[in-house]
């Protein structure tokens, strides 16, 4: 399984994700995580901007996370929850 970088990176605060695009095995997939996880695992606060520094910071380990659900049968858009870290 081959993984690129993750780009396309949007801060939706209406819905409290960060949204993001990655591909896996030459497939793109929408994906997002939730600022619960990133606060939760990653060290976001309430600080404006801290999910979206926070989710860079940890871009590796969020891709791989969200690659796995892919090759695991999840449809787009893969979804991560703190539950998944």
């Amino acid at each position: 399984m081959t993984r690129n970088t993750v780009w396309s990176v949007l801060d939706e605060s209406m819905s409290m994700a960060i949204k993001f695009k990655l591909e896996v095995d030459g497939v793109v997939h929408d994906a997002k995580i939730s600022y619960e996880a990133l606060r939760d695992h990653f060290g976001a606060d309430d600080a404006a901007g801290s999910e979206e520094a926070a989710f860079y910071a940890n871009a590796d380990r969020i891709r791989d996370v969200a690659a796995a659900k892919v090759v695991r049968g999840e449809r787009d858009p893969i979804t991560m929850r703190s539950r998944d870290f």
